[in-house]
């Protein structure tokens, strides 16, 4: 089974995200368009992973985050890669509150490795 840990995307923020791709996708640039619905904020790419480690992960991050209070951020510019002649990936950036971001992926990377899931460069 193939597995992240994400932080969802509030509605408003899918909105103005389909908003954006729409007007993107007019440029006919060779990328593959993600459906709103499945956008998210990765945490952590897992990659193929065994069904019966993920109720174990799922309690031990739960518990790892709980002290995390809620934090804030925001939609803030546009990039892709490899360049803008022939984009591959277009991202969208976040500001804001980064810091508890931070935090939450460090406790999530924390957590991954004590299930043995190599930690990311």
């Amino acid at each position: 089974m193939r597995t992240f840990i994400a932080v969802p995307i509030p509605e408003p923020c899918r909105i103005m995200l389909d908003r954006m791709q729409k007007n993107l996708r007019a440029f006919e640039a060779d990328v593959r368009w993600v459906a709103i619905p499945s956008i998210h904020l990765t945490l952590k790419f897992l990659g193929e992973t065994d069904p019966s480690v993920i109720p174990g992960l799922s309690d031990a991050l739960r518990r790892a985050s709980a002290s995390q209070g809620p934090f804030s951020l925001c939609l803030h510019g546009l990039g892709c890669f490899p360049g803008e002649r022939s984009p591959r990936v277009i991202w969208c950036g976040v500001e804001g509150e980064t810091e508890e971001l931070i935090r939450l992926q460090t406790t999530v990377e924390a957590v991954c490795a004590g299930f043995g899931f190599a930690p990311e460069e």
